[in-house]
């Protein structure tokens, strides 16, 4: 397989030269601005972030892609899917449309800030999906978001940082949880099937799990059962009945192998491109505001290094590859999770350790270059790339 392009542009702006402005440049690189036609449906797959984190993607960047759909005259929809669980802090969760729309707005994502509408690509309760066989080590079947079906073109828009369970939340992690529907995300984060303890059920009088089961799959009569031919494994009952209930009548086995995790995820976006067609899909990693954790974190640390700039490729393996070595060039912000280590150095194995399941002491993990190998053996992408820099002229602003 030759080299793949990513294409990048830095972070040093001036007064008439903005991130926007550059962030244009690359739409240009990609041919993004010959492609979208009339009409044609562009979904725009990003994440909005969690209530109390302000190290997620900025609006005004969405906002700027929006635009630019627009000016071509194209459908723009901006896309997201369902988390695991159920309810979580002051603005709900991310387990359902409401939950999830309510706090993206807290966050300055609405149809109003957008100009655009905003859609769950796998419905209200994360589980309107259509499934995608493959032949992984680990999952036979992706359940893919259904919504993805109905696009013309994918822009999968993904704010590059750490990640605590597989080192790297980049473009992969964007595919391989941000565009599968709950059932998917379940068998990447670990649990088969949840737990009953039927013991410790409070019996009719309690009845917090069955209105949360979007399969009407457990019963309590007089304890809890449940159906395991219709469950989903979305874990609301699990949430409910540990945050709500305060009982351990269902519980659920998270990860403990953070390799396993890894190739999980990068099998469900096996799933994910090919069930879609992978010429539908262009790739941008925003390498601004790039802590160790999660944008679903309801926190956001210190940088690890300053902001970077932003990435663009049509290969998803290559455009993580080139996010990787740049941050690890880069100089590393003091008091950050990785402020001890020199420029050239791993700042992701230091800064996303993995807990050991039997002393709870942590230790480097390389997850996120597994996350590139993995990608690479079942032909998603390569890790081969040519970086162009794509900032030497200034665009055309619309």
């Amino acid at each position: 397989m030759s080299d793949s392009d990513v294409w990048f542009v830095n972070r040093q702006v001036g007064p008439q030269y903005s991130m926007l402005d550059k962030l244009e440049i690359l739409w240009k690189k990609m041919g993004l601005n010959k492609i979208i036609k009339k009409n044609k449906r562009v979904f725009i797959k990003t994440h909005f972030g969690a209530y109390g984190n302000l190290m997620y993607m900025r609006p005004a960047l969405l906002r700027k892609v929006v635009d630019l759909v627009k000016a071509q005259k194209g459908y723009p929809i901006l896309v997201e899917s369902a988390g695991l669980g159920y309810g979580a802090g002051l603005y709900g969760g991310r387990t359902t449309a409401a939950e999830y729309f309510r706090m993206a707005a807290a966050n300055g994502y609405t149809i109003g800030t957008m100009g655009a509408p905003i859609v769950l690509l796998d419905g209200y309760w994360g589980t309107d999906t259509f499934s995608v066989p493959i032949s992984g080590n680990h999952v036979k079947n992706v359940e893919v978001g259904m919504a993805l079906r109905d696009a013309d073109v994918i822009i999968v828009f993904t704010h590059f940082k750490g990640h605590g369970g597989t080192g790297m939340g980049g473009t992969l992690k964007n595919l391989g949880i941000g565009c599968v529907g709950k059932y998917s995300k379940a068998m990447m984060h670990g649990p088969q099937n949840p737990i009953v303890n039927a013991e410790e059920c409070r019996g009719p009088e309690c009845r917090k799990c069955i209105d949360v089961c979007p399969t009407r799959c457990i019963t309590v009569d007089p304890k809890i059962e449940i159906n395991f031919d219709r469950c989903v494994h979305c874990i609301h009952c699990v949430s409910v009945c540990r945050s709500e209930a305060q009982s351990k009548a269902i519980t659920a086995e998270w990860g403990t192998d953070p390799i396993k995790s890894t190739e999980t995820m990068i099998e469900n976006a096996l799933g994910v491109i090919d069930g879609i067609g992978r010429d539908r899909f262009y790739y941008f990693n925003v390498a601004l505001d790039i802590s160790e954790t999660c944008d679903c974190a309801p926190f956001g640390p210190m940088a690890l290094t300053p902001d970077l700039g932003i990435f663009a490729s049509r290969d998803p393996v290559a455009i993580d590859t080139a996010s990787i070595d740049l941050l690890n060039d880069a100089q590393p912000v003091t008091i950050s999770a990785c402020g001890d280590i020199q420029p050239g150095e791993d700042k992701l194995a230091i800064a996303t350790p993995w807990p050991d399941p039997h002393t709870g002491k942590k230790t480097p993990t390389q997850c996120h270059l597994r996350q590139l190998d993995y990608a690479e053996e079942l032909g998603i992408g390569t890790k081969k790339y040519k970086l162009r820099k794509a900032d030497k002229r200034k665009p055309t602003i619309l």
